[in-house]
């Protein structure tokens, strides 16, 4: 599945060439170049990071770190030519994953762009996508005996914005399972339900 990413920054040169140098990584890409776009794009869309400059025409980047932050915890990865420690340590305080410094290499930004979202990938348990009814075949750590067994996925209405009933993401732990709001049934003949 192709990641998503919003990119930030109000020069629209390097916006431009920004944009065509991650879809040609193999990202979709979106753009904003204001603190309101950028927010408002982020909470219209899901977004597996950001890439966001720090001095936008209506704000700082910090604000949209801090914006992004009070419902999200996408990765951020901050490019600006402010070097500034201090603009650095702000802006990491304010929620930002990753700082890079304005110009750089782009094999720099997308190595550090996989290292976020590497950090940000769901765990190596099994991450269930219930969308139709599942075999247990595909689910092979749960014994077809099990009738009924709880699983629990935190924080999901924030990793994955807008997914609603009756697509629910759930993550099954091959250890243990924690009882919480959906469940998962499975019938005599091995069909995984959603309950």
């Amino acid at each position: 599945m192709t990641q998503s990413l919003l990119v930030v920054d109000d020069e629209p040169q390097f916006l431009r060439t920004l944009s065509t140098n991650l879809r040609g990584a193999g990202y979709a890409v979106e753009t904003a170049e204001t603190v309101k776009a950028a927010l408002s794009a982020a909470k219209a869309g899901h977004f597996d990071a950001v890439v966001l400059d720090l001095i936008l025409p209506d704000g700082n980047g910090t604000d949209v770190c801090a914006g992004l932050r009070a419902w999200s915890d996408v990765p951020i990865v901050v490019v600006s030519a402010v070097g500034e420690e201090q603009e650095k340590v702000d802006a990491l305080d304010a929620g930002a994953d990753d700082y890079v410094v304005k110009p750089f290499p782009l094999a720099e930004l997308l190595a550090r762009l996989r290292a976020v979202l590497r950090r940000a990938a769901p765990s190596s348990e099994a991450l269930l996508v219930v969308t139709a009814a599942l075999t247990a075949s595909s689910v092979p750590f749960m014994p077809a005996d099990v009738t009924r067994t709880a699983v629990a996925w935190g924080k999901f209405q924030s990793k994955w914005p807008g997914v609603s009933e009756p697509s629910c993401r759930l993550a099954v732990s091959k250890a243990a399972v924690v009882p919480v709001t959906f469940t998962i049934a499975v019938d005599v003949a091995g069909t995984v339900k959603l309950n």
